[in-house]
């Protein structure tokens, strides 16, 4: 939500409290202890759900701690080494397997010039007609009335339920959903179903406001850097199995302006923004399963002092409480698993302060007792807030902003666990693969070591006292004369380095299983059997695809579905346009059908062709088969003429077919032959400027 700047009112007897239109509470300044002491229950009670969240995320986190330093090559505290090893070598396959998967994921999701979300029409919108057509020789009815389509049905549905969008007296969906036809075509008497002549426009009202909303989502998300958050929240997803995303918030972006003289003259505009948190920072409600499941969340937050000073001012949040907090210095003590990811390990002392951002459901009457004044729903015995907390100040305290309610975070697991929140990562899979990798390459090296040496055995009593045993080229050793004996063996110790290496490759054939990412797919040659050829190549891709369509899957459902909702829910919040309401059920598709193109576009070929020589052609609406090819290869409707165009072209080819001058619109012969056609030179692909009649006013292409 856009954080308003609001002056705190300053009373001395008691706390002033001032209720914003944004159900957020601004707490005065000169609060009283008294009043802070009174606010403690709160605090304690954020205090106390983050200790039992930490408590029980203990075990997850040496799971991550373990991962992290798989991925980077670094030996663990818990007796990787035995005292026999000479060699500390430490083969990072798993950094290799995340950074494939990684790649994988990523060539997936930013295949398209855009992020595969998509707002469409339901197959059945609800509350307004799915086709409609206006004829356009008689735009207006004035030889019959119809009733309108736009007419709302027995079943309606504006928007989402508590929007605060519902139908004013006198208001019906007509004038909503109609809206946006009706500016183009004033006055025009729609009629539902299909048209059926040339003069008939048909058009789809829900599609047309889903197009115009993905337009807006996109552009949106393009603005916001949602590419960059999501990228990290990708990766952290594949090396820890879990990735979260936040928002999206409102945030003020200024948009480079220059007027005609050079002056610099900015415009500042709130869109919508997603962030990456960390999940060492998140902490869900131990008693979930699921984040759906979860009563709360909690971020822990890591910030300096001007990051403090920033929070002043803000909506919802107590001045007086940030400078004590400030006044007091920082508190921040790190984590034992911050210890770990530090690779300096070397600190002067942290000037950081901790705030735990707490969102979800407060109990109505610790709220009633606290005597905060907030707008609290009838009947409601919880009421989900955000809470800020910096020690034992409370911070910042409001309203969940969001219609309809939720939990502002967005979690991704890149293997689903049904038993717990957090998800399966690559380097967890391939632990013990990882460990065998190490322990055979170790064992490999050191026996080459000790194989590949010159060690010998010296009888004292045969040489010649005093010498230097030390071996080089040329040496001459001395020996007493009168003996037939050797008075120096060579010892020749067995050379295992070729078992142990293929125990190596053993071990990271069984990392392929587990991580079901083969190594051929990130560089690695030599590749026997099978994967000789590319037949094999391709079956064996195609099997390895099957894991990374499982994790896409789950970035669809857990991440691209509900950002769209989430975006489409903030614009009808906070920039509401009528025109977006024409589906009255937008949902969002993802990934899945990004990869599904090649499929479609493949399927609407072979249709093509099965029937273009067959009586079933007449069946075809190849004007739609046409819309939809050019969607799945990619390049959208724009390269489509609209109907009046698609007309005249049909013409002009058939009369050049036939050799025959073509005719203008007002059936006059045209000059020179007629107008050029497509790949002739002079083509404009205008009508007005091929001789031909502009369509009727309003008409355009959808």
């Amino acid at each position: 939500m856009s954080e308003l700047s609001a002056k705190n009112q300053i009373s001395s007897e008691n706390l002033v409290e001032e209720e914003q239109e944004d159900s957020s509470i601004i707490l005065s300044d000169d609060a009283k202890r008294s009043v802070v002491d009174s606010l403690s229950p709160m605090t304690m009670l954020v205090k106390q759900r983050y200790e039992s969240a930490k408590r029980t995320r203990a075990p997850q986190e040496a799971i991550w701690s373990k991962a992290y330093r798989n991925f980077r090559g670094l030996p663990g505290s818990d007796g990787t080494f035995i005292d026999s090893e000479k060699s500390k070598a430490f083969i990072k396959i798993t950094k290799t397997k995340v950074m494939a998967g990684y790649g994988q994921i990523l060539d997936i999701i930013f295949s398209d010039e855009k992020l595969p979300i998509e707002i469409s029409a339901t197959p059945e919108p609800l509350g307004v007609a799915d086709v409609v057509h206006v004829n356009l020789q008689d735009p207006v009815g004035q030889q019959e009335a119809p009733p309108d389509p736009f007419q709302q049905k027995e079943e309606s549905l504006v928007g989402y339920g508590g929007d605060g969008n519902d139908l004013s007296p006198g208001e019906t969906l007509a004038d909503r959903a109609g809206a946006f036809f009706k500016r183009i075509l004033p006055g025009a008497k729609f009629k539902e179903g299909q048209g059926q002549t040339p003069a008939d426009l048909t058009l789809r009202p829900a599609e047309v406001s889903a197009s115009k909303m993905n337009r807006r989502l996109h552009d949106q998300l393009i603005e916001g850097e949602a590419n960059t958050a999501i990228r990290q929240s990708t990766f952290e997803m594949c090396l820890l199995g879990t990735g979260v995303l936040k928002g999206p918030f409102s945030y003020n972006k200024e948009f480079p302006r220059w007027a005609e003289d050079g002056a610099y003259i900015p415009v500042n505009e709130d869109i919508p923004k997603l962030e990456h948190v960390s999940v060492w920072d998140f902490y869900i409600d131990p008693d979930s399963r699921a984040l759906k499941d979860a009563d709360w969340a909690i971020q822990r937050r890591k910030l300096s002092r001007s990051q403090m000073l920033d929070l002043k001012g803000r909506v919802g949040v107590r001045d007086s409480a940030v400078d004590n907090c400030v006044d007091a210095g920082a508190n921040y003590v790190e984590e034992s698993f911050e210890h770990s990811l530090d690779d300096n390990n070397f600190s002067e002392g942290m000037n950081r302060w901790e705030v735990l951002d707490y969102w979800g459901n407060v109990d109505k009457k610790l709220l009633e007792d606290l005597d905060v004044k907030l707008p609290i729903p009838e009947g409601k015995d919880e009421v989900q807030v955000n809470i800020w907390v910096c020690e034992d100040q409370l911070i910042k305290v409001i309203v969940n902003p969001f219609t309809p309610k939720r939990l502002p975070y967005l979690v991704c697991p890149f293997e689903f666990n049904p038993y717990n929140p957090w998800g399966v990562g690559i380097p967890e899979n391939m632990e013990d693969t990882q460990a065998l990798m190490n322990g055979f390459i170790r064992l490999a090296v050191d026996n080459a070591v000790i194989s590949g040496s010159l060690m010998m055995e010296v009888d004292d009593a045969l040489m010649v006292p005093g010498q230097n045993y030390k071996v080089k080229a040329g040496k001459f050793f001395h020996k007493n004369s009168g003996t037939g004996q050797r008075a120096i063996e060579t010892i020749k110790v067995a050379n295992t380095a070729p078992q142990n290496i293929q125990m190596f490759d053993t071990a990271r054939r069984l990392a392929d299983e587990a991580t079901g990412i083969p190594s051929f797919s990130h560089g690695m040659t030599g590749v026997q059997g099978v994967g000789r050829t590319a037949g094999g190549i391709s079956m064996l891709l195609n099997a390895a695809s099957l894991s990374t369509k499982t994790v896409i899957k789950n970035a669809d459902d857990f991440w691209f579905a509900p950002i769209g909702k989430h975006f489409y829910a903030w614009n009808m919040q906070f920039k509401f346009d009528k025109d977006l309401l024409g589906d009255l059920s937008i949902h969002a598709k993802g990934t899945i059908n990004l990869m599904m193109k090649e499929v479609k576009t493949q399927k609407l070929t072979q249709l093509a062709m099965g029937v273009s020589q067959t009586p079933g052609a007449a069946w075809i609406n190849w004007k739609e088969w046409t819309s939809e090819y050019s969607t799945s290869l990619g390049l959208g409707n724009r390269l489509l003429n609209n109907p009046e165009q698609a007309q005249l072209q049909a013409m002009l080819i058939q009369m050049t077919q036939q050799g025959q001058a073509p005719k203008g619109m007002d059936g006059q012969a045209m000059q020179g032959g007629g107008p050029a056609l497509p790949g002739q030179e002079g083509f404009t692909g205008t009508p007005q400027e091929q001789g031909g009649q502009p369509p009727p006013q309003g008409q355009e292409q959808f």
